[in-house]
Formats: C-alpha cells, sequence, structure tokens
C-alpha cells in the first residue's frame, strides 16, 4: 500500500483487512473501494471494521463496480 492509492476489495478478507489497518496506522494515505453482493453481504461489515480506523473508504454494490473502479 502506498500513498495516493486507490485499492478494490470484493467481499471480505481478514488478511487485508490487517494490511489496510497496519498501512493506515503508518501513516499511509490511501482510499479503499469496498465492493459487495448479496446475500451475504461481508463486505458491509468489512466497511463498518475499516471506518472504524479511519480508514478512507467508499461502498458499491457489485453491480456499481465498473464505475466505482474508473478511478
Amino acid at each position: 500500500v502506498e500513498n495516493g492509492d486507490v485499492l478494490a476489495i470484493h467481499g471480505a478478507s481478514g488478511v487485508v483487512e490487517q494490511i489496510f489497518i497496519q498501512a493506515h496506522e503508518e501513516g499511509k494515505d490511501f482510499r479503499v473501494i469496498v465492493i459487495d453482493s448479496r446475500p451475504r453481504l461481508e463486505g458491509k461489515r468489512l466497511l463498518k471494521r475499516l471506518t472504524k480506523h479511519g480508514i478512507d473508504c467508499t461502498y458499491v454494490l457489485i453491480t456499481g463496480a465498473s464505475y466505482a473502479l474508473k478511478e
């Protein structure tokens, strides 16, 4: 994770979550696009955990991923 990165994740991954949190704690300036899908909506829970740590996130459902990934 580098300053200025815009990173996308689909669903949730504990390993990736910890990487994002560690990078944020190290002072890296980045954004995360959380892409989610039904029925489990794991991304919504990940979004809450990341934003709780102060990480700048955008949340979209899979149907809006192409719009969000234009960044």
